[in-house]
């Protein structure tokens, strides 16, 4: 497989910042890693490096394999000076095996206050990962307990940016129940 030219074609997608395909011993795609701007939800990006390799190389790979970091910089100046308060849950098999451990703090730090749901069965030291955030970071093991943190330090004019490839154990429904708007 050219995985270099995979690379190339997907780098020309809308909100592609960088991209590096993993192969296996067989060359074969064993790991996509994306790093992506606002421009285009998570879940297109995915369609769209599936639909760009199939279209152009050939290539079928299974949508669970890519794996998407999206940068804070492009919502920034979106919302200008309000408060950004960031979520995520490392739930996809990439973040829990580690492989973004060492650029989740740099992603992060656009963010005013930065919250990770620490999962029991995550394989690696999530504190360790975001000590570089300082005291805007907090890593906490349970929903619940995460959602009333976060109603607790929301108010008017904050924008909550949720970061999970999954359910997030209901957080969306529960903080805005919580925020009195669910």
């Amino acid at each position: 497989m050219p995985i270099r030219r995979a690379e190339e074609l997907i780098a020309t997608l809308p909100g592609i910042i960088s991209v590096r395909i993993v192969p296996n011993e067989t060359g074969a795609v064993e790991e996509i890693h994306v790093l992506t701007t606002d421009l285009v939800a998570p879940k297109n990006t995915v369609r769209n490096i599936e639909s760009a390799l199939m279209a152009q190389l050939g290539i079928r790979v299974n949508h669970r394999k890519i794996s998407i970091a999206t940068t804070l910089d492009g919502l920034r100046p979106r919302v200008g000076t309000a408060r950004i308060l960031a979520v995520l849950e490392p739930r996809s098999n990439t973040m829990k095996l580690g492989v973004h451990r060492d650029t989740l703090a740099p992603a992060l730090s656009a963010a005013d206050r930065v919250w990770f749901h620490r999962p029991a069965d995550l394989g690696w030291d999530l504190e360790a990962a975001a000590a570089s955030l300082g005291t805007k970071a907090e890593t906490v093991g349970e929903i619940d307990a995460l959602v009333a943190r976060l109603a607790a330090e929301a108010r008017d004019g904050d924008h909550v940016l949720v970061m999970s490839n999954g359910g997030f154990g209901g957080l969306h429904g529960k903080l805005l129940a919580a925020l009195g708007r669910g």
